[in-house]
């Protein structure tokens, strides 16, 4: 076999990200951090040597691409990034021995954000921010994997939605990889740093609009300060986040269409109009038991907005209520779980099973219920002005068992590692989901990463790249059939 392909384009991805190490060390050179600087150099020089070598000792690859190369390249950079972030936050001086640095550092590439870290304030500037950036370097990477790598295997549904983002077919697979990238990141960058600046010019200071504006944009879940901190109290910043937070979970392909002018690809798309359709239905929800435990009124909505936002996005971010002593209802905790677990629209760097399967499985069931009564009938099913084709169906009943499996799986094996089981839904769906802080209303009992054991955290970063990868994508890996030629 020829992995000539695999290996150039795994190469040209280790120095993208060696490259992303610049801005910590001159964030920690002037700032005054100098027991960071020789980790943040260090860990540059090594990322961009090994990256380096590998890209030119395969630069005469082969012009033959295969769908395997794309989910190799995908699988092998969400195991080896994660392992290059973490020495920074290891040798950093922060507290961190390697499992707990490579727990963080996962977490952050997957767009997970769950933290080890009990009192991120404690933390140096540039640590902190490096958190945020390889958070959003991952929600970048999960875009363009999307747009070269699982569309041809449409593991998300992504055929039922017209492909605008050009993702140059007849090239090898790292010119496409390139070709995605070129396409998307003065998009992704230009989201980014409207968020900061809403941010900043609803009150955030511009160091935490930042990093927020990195969490949001990427689905991440990082902030500055433990659990609501950083921007409680503000419901101008409250507000911002919340409608970000709602334009990331509409998929990628329709803000590039509507930059160069398609506005009606907003209009024309139905999983746009069922993610609109979900958020208003768990806001009702959300808001009546909100007002039942005592919270109504205009905080009440607001929280209910927010939280609703959040989970749904896969974010993460819990806004607790003012109220002193506040509870969460047991209701809402379930909602919690499951929004996570949905998800928003395909297309975008958030976790969860996405909108657009369970939107065929649905319309798939409705067919049924009418052959009832017209069991000789022909009766298609349209997703928008596409007719849906089994294989779309298929994918995404396999899918749905997969990810089901895992979820029920991985919260069997954390109650038998001595979670208590409400505790172990919570866990597991937040990291299958990639909605790592969620566990903070998902779960009543305060439950924080860093009070878990190293074989609870062990199981819980196999969750989440899992999630992030898509489980049929690893599955495929293990199947005889996919070695073949």
């Amino acid at each position: 076999m020829n992995f000539t392909n695999t290996f150039h384009a795994v190469g040209w991805g280790i120095l993208c990200f060696g490259l992303l190490l610049a801005a910590p060390l001159l964030l920690a050179l002037t700032a005054d951090e100098a027991r960071q600087v020789a980790p943040f150099a260090g860990t540059m020089f090594l990322t961009l040597f090994c990256g380096g070598l590998i890209a030119i000792g395969t630069r005469h690859r082969s012009p033959r691409t295969t769908r395997r190369d794309g989910i190799l390249v995908a699988l092998t950079l969400w195991l080896l990034l994660p392992l290059f972030g973490a020495l920074p936050l290891y040798l950093g001086g922060v507290g961190l021995d390697f499992s707990d640095a490579w727990f963080e550092s996962l977490s952050g590439l997957t767009t997970t954000g769950a933290s080890i870290v009990a009192d991120v304030t404690a933390l140096p500037r540039s640590i902190v921010f490096w958190r945020g950036l390889m958070q959003w370097f991952g929600g970048l990477m999960s875009l363009i994997f999307l747009i070269v790598v699982f569309t041809d295997f449409d593991f998300l549904g992504l055929a039922q939605r017209p492909a605008v983002i050009p993702g140059g077919e007849r090239q090898d697979l790292p010119m496409r990889l390139g070709r995605a990238l070129a396409e998307c990141w003065w998009l992704y960058l230009s989201l980014t740093a409207a968020c900061a600046v809403a941010l900043w010019m609803a009150g955030m200071p511009s160091f935490i609009a930042v990093n927020h504006a990195f969490s949001i944009v990427s689905s991440g879940g990082f902030s500055t300060a433990p659990g609501d901190a950083a921007f409680a109290g503000n419901d101008a910043v409250i507000l911002v986040m919340t409608l970000f937070m709602l334009i990331s979970s509409i998929a990628f392909a329709l803000h590039w269409a509507a930059a160069r002018g398609m506005l009606s690809a907003y209009r024309q798309d139905p999983e746009t109009r069922y993610l609109l359709a979900a958020w208003v239905l768990a806001f009702l929800v959300f808001f009546a038991a909100l007002a039942g435990a005592g919270l109504n009124g205009y905080e009440g909505a607001l929280t209910a907005a927010f939280n609703v936002t959040s989970l749904l996005s896969t974010t993460g971010y819990v806004l607790q209520p003012g109220a002193v002593g506040f509870a969460w209802p047991s209701l809402l905790a379930i909602a919690g779980i499951v929004l996570v677990l949905v998800g928003p629209s395909s297309g975008t760097a958030a976790g969860g099973l996405k909108l657009v399967r369970l939107a065929l499985l649905f319309k798939q069931s409705w067919r049924e219920v009418e052959r009832l009564s017209f069991p000789h009938g022909m009766v298609p099913l349209r997703y928008g002005h596409f007719r849906i084709q089994r294989s779309a169906l298929r994918s995404a009943w396999a899918v749905l068992v997969l990810f089901l499996s895992g979820f029920v799986l991985l919260t069997l094996v954390l109650s038998y590692l001595g979670i208590a089981f409400d505790d172990a839904l919570a866990l597991s769906a937040a990291s299958i989901a990639n909605a790592g802080p969620a566990i903070g209303l998902m779960s009543g009992d305060g439950l924080g990463y860093s009070e878990l054991s190293a074989a609870v955290r062990a199981w819980l970063m196999l969750g989440m790249v899992f999630g992030r990868v898509e489980f049929f994508a690893i599955v495929i890996v293990f199947h005889g059939f996919f070695w073949r030629r």
